[in-house]
């Protein structure tokens, strides 16, 4: 079968929607995929080594002065989530949106079917337009509506009365998200989306959350379309790295040290990442443990002469997490799902709204303390979040108990049979 696949955002929307179409590929699926980095990677060579077509599509996102000022304005003061998605949909989503708009009718007339980051409606779009069958990748179960969770950030009161704040909250996004939406569908002669939550961020046919079961708990009332998977791994052997010896003697010296990064966070500009680097260093210093800190403002190696801090380029995180005592990190889907993968307790430290409900995920898991948030940050409630996984052995082992669990699944090879039997289906009907 002819699959088009389309994703945008940063790695953390990328990179598992390439792994998705490597194993599709892999199957005997003929794979086309294009992909919008709003921090304008190219992963060509990566494509390339899993054997299918990778196109990048708008590449010109411009990190000039006054959107620096906007993005770290917004990221270190603004705690109100939405603002965080109006900024993301006003820089990174309208000025690409009319060329991704054309990959995605292009892929839905070569393609006998389609699938789409949950975000993408320009895909969903093109597919009603075409008649194309389309699936929607889920990588944050939290704006799936049940009458047993509720929206980040409310209380939970019980299954007859959490259906009022889904309705609270989808008239909130409703107002901040559909204008952006509307134009689009206007031009291309559709309906204008009635629900964020309902209409423009699912699939009529099927739901492939990419999420593992160890942090997404189904609850009774969700539709059949909607399938727990697992993440989305890449392939282990796809990249071949070699420790290198100076790393390999900083880890063997003493005690397990703290892996320290803000990942897609910091990568918007060099002042977010030497604020990032000032913070780490100093919380590790007032926490009293050794550090490794992922930065690409400082040369690689023990910084300053201090020998309980080494400083690293990004590294593969299967490689590395496993000999680290705890993670550090901003609470991207991908990094909350390879720390626990890796047997690792987690400190997250929240910049935007999805990255809130991932650190609430695995406190409630025993595995982290309570989220801390970028917006009024203090280092040093960093650093007793630190010394709170150190001194709380049992975080350690529980993380390790659920990474056992989830080394057992595979959510790429879960959607390629869930695919097969849908495809089968078809053909029968």
């Amino acid at each position: 079968m002819k699959i088009g696949i389309q994703t945008w955002g940063s790695d953390g929307d990328i990179l598992p929607l390439l792994a998705l179409s490597g194993g599709l590929q892999a199957a005997g699926h003929e794979v086309t995929t294009v992909y919008t980095s709003v921090d304008n990677k190219n992963y060509s060579e990566l494509c390339a080594k899993m054997d299918f077509t990778g196109t990048k599509v708008y590449d010109r996102f411009d990190f000039d002065d006054a959107l620096q000022e906007k993005l770290k304005k917004t990221i270190l003061k603004d705690k109100f989530p939405l603002k965080h998605l109006q900024i993301i949909f006003d820089d990174f989503y309208k000025p690409s949106v009319d060329d991704m708009w054309e990959a995605s009718l292009e892929l839905c007339h070569n393609n006998d079917l389609v699938i789409g980051h949950w975000g993408l409606h320009t895909l969903q779009s093109a597919a009603e337009k075409t008649g194309t069958p389309h699936l929607a990748v889920i990588l944050n179960h939290s704006a799936i509506p049940s009458r047993y969770i509720t929206p980040l950030g409310v209380p939970n009161l019980g299954r007859w009365l959490n259906p009022f704040w889904w309705k609270m909250v989808s008239l909130i996004v409703d107002r901040c998200l559909l204008p952006y939406y509307k134009p689009l569908r206007q031009k291309i002669g559709l309906a204008p989306y009635r629900s964020v939550f309902h209409h423009a961020w699912k699939s009529e046919v099927l739901n492939l959350i990419a999420v593992s079961p160890e942090l997404c708990h189904r609850p009774p009332d969700w539709p059949e379309s909607y399938k727990v998977c697992g993440f989305f791994n890449l392939p282990v052997d796809l990249v071949t790295w070699t420790m290198p010896d100076t790393l390999k003697d900083f880890l063997e010296a003493e005690a397990p040290p703290v892996y320290m990064t803000f990942g897609s966070m910091t990568s918007l500009s060099d002042e977010f990442e030497e604020i990032a680097l000032h913070d780490f260093t100093t919380a590790a210093q007032l926490a009293g443990c050794r550090a490794l800190i992922q930065s690409k403002v400082a040369p690689e190696g023990v910084y300053k002469g201090n020998p309980d801090i080494f400083i690293v380029s990004r590294l593969p995180h299967k490689h590395i997490f496993p000999h680290c005592a705890a993670v550090v990190h901003h609470g991207g889907a991908g990094h909350t799902q390879s720390t626990l993968l890796s047997g690792c307790p987690s400190v997250v430290v929240a910049h935007i709204a999805d990255q809130i409900f991932w650190g609430r995920e695995l406190n409630l898991l025993g595995v982290a303390p309570k989220p801390l948030f970028r917006q009024g940050f203090k280092v040093e409630k960093l650093a007793r979040a630190i010394r709170t996984v150190l001194d709380n052995p049992g975080m350690k082992q529980r993380a390790e108990e659920i990474g056992s669990r989830m080394q057992q699944e595979n959510g790429v090879e879960t959607v390629v049979q869930a695919i097969n039997e849908w495809s089968s289906h078809e053909r029968a009907g």
